[in-house]
This record gives structure tokens, sequence and C-alpha cells, in this order.
């Protein structure tokens, strides 16, 4: 198993997964798509949906600095943030260039 910026990687593929940092410090790591989350030893997968209210959550899972996955985890959220950064970066330049040469944004082909 494998941390990495867009999810969590096993031996069955890539639990495609988004890394939130709590405001006390954790790091939570939420499913996307309404997917589950692998099992992961030592953990426990929170999803609190209702479906007599048809309210429904994706998997979750919240990691403290005292986890034995903690530096994994730290190292694919701040791996994470840094992709959002360039693609933040990419979609400035392209709008940016786009702009410079006379289209403008609700003109965009």
């Amino acid at each position: 198993m494998k941390f990495v910026y867009n999810g969590i990687k096993t031996e069955n593929g890539l639990y495609q997964a988004w890394y939130f940092k709590c405001q006390n410090g954790d790091i939570e790591i939420v499913a996307k798509n309404y997917k589950h989350l692998p099992h992961i030893p030592g953990t426990v997968i929170r999803n609190d949906s209702d479906s007599m209210t048809d309210y429904f959550c994706e998997d979750s899972i919240k990691f403290t600095p005292f986890s034995p996955y903690w530096k994994e985890v730290k190292g694919a959220y701040e791996a994470q943030e840094t992709h959002r950064a360039k693609m933040h970066e990419r979609r400035i330049v392209k709008k940016t260039r786009l702009t410079m040469d006379g289209w403008l944004p609700s003109e965009m082909p």
C-alpha cells in the first residue's frame, strides 16, 4: 500500500481520494465519487451515511501525528498541495496567454 497525491494505491489499484488538513493538525483522507477506501490496519473508516434520509457521505480516515502512517500520509498531502498549485499556475498562465492573444475569458474557444 502506498499513499499518493491522488489517493491510496494498493495491489487492487488506485482508490482515488482527497487529503485535507484539519484545524488540529490531523490529516483526513476522503474518498472521491462515493467509492470506498481500502482497509488500512489500525485505522477506522468513517462513513456517516443515512439511507433513510438520503444523506450520503464518502468514506474518510483521520490520521494523527502519532499514527504509524503519518510520514507517508503527510508526504502525500504535501504532494497533493504541490500538484494543486502547479495545476492552478497552468490555468493562470493559459488564461493570461489567451487574453494576451486577444481572447477574452468569456470568448475562449
